[in-house]
């Protein structure tokens, strides 16, 4: 947040309940303005997401597109805990349904509200450069809504390149961009997917940042992961147990996080 002259401060136009939002001041998304009136003379900061319990265990969706107030509140009242929200397109673009979405989960008690990356191989920008971008919106629209995590989703060999040394090389820069950017970072990926991509499980790179997997046995534990280990992880932090699963009325994937 930056105040301006005293007389207003920088935030979502849909954050500025007291007072006007004015446009031209600042820096970043068109949605930030400057909001003036309706301020104590000394701003008061706003909630940031309570640091996730040691040990704890989360039940979590993961979703695309825009996610209502109510839908969030259904999914607290079904024990979810835990919402991530795409926040990059495969096509190398923001998703700007992502804020959106995160103060919907906030405004709903859910705790832990991450974000996943799809990023794009194939465009012209570089991994770091797209995490970057990435990072420039989130930090200048919704920078107290979101837990500053960024999962990055490894998957579909029809978004990346051509051979597994080009894929291979490719993750290396994703992984170093999305640690460059000051901002805690986790993988997300399946077995499967990893032969597919980068020629053999045992591909082993990033294994300091938490993995998060796929399986799609309807079975909220990490029993399975001795068969669908894969990159040289030890031990996984979440699984993604259910997939295409309607919760709500919305299309989400059912996760399960030990954090």
């Amino acid at each position: 947040m930056i105040l301006l002259q005293g007389l207003g401060i920088c935030e979502q136009t849909s954050l500025c309940n007291n007072g006007t939002s004015v446009a031209g001041y600042c820096q970043g998304a068109n949605e930030i303005q400057c909001c003036v009136g309706g301020l104590s003379p000394t701003p008061v900061p706003k909630p940031t997401p309570s640091p996730p319990t040691p040990g704890g265990t989360y039940t979590g969706v993961d979703v695309a597109g825009s996610v209502s107030s109510s839908t969030a509140s259904c999914f607290k009242s079904n024990g979810v805990n835990m919402l991530i929200a795409r926040a990059w397109h495969s096509t190398g673009t923001v998703d700007t349904t992502a804020c959106g979405t995160l103060q919907s989960a906030q405004s709903a008690g859910i705790a832990v509200r991450d974000v996943y990356m799809f990023p794009c191989p194939t465009c012209s920008a570089s991994a770091a450069s797209q995490v970057n971008s990435m990072v420039s919106y989130l930090s200048s629209t919704c920078p107290f809504l979101w837990s500053g995590k960024i999962w990055l989703d490894v998957e579909g060999s029809q978004y990346w390149l051509g051979s597994s040394s080009s894929n291979q090389n490719w993750y290396k820069a994703l992984v170093d961009g999305c640690k460059a950017s000051g901002y805690a970072c986790g993988v997300y990926g399946s077995k499967t997917q990893w032969e597919d991509l980068f020629g053999s499980a045992t591909f082993s790179y990033g294994t300091d940042l938490p993995v998060w997997y796929a399986h799609y046995d309807s079975t909220a534990s990490f029993t399975d992961w001795g068969s669908y280990s894969f990159g040289g992880w030890d031990n996984p932090t979440g699984k993604q147990y259910k997939g295409d699963y309607t919760l709500c009325s919305f299309d989400t994937d059912m996760d399960y996080f030990v954090l």
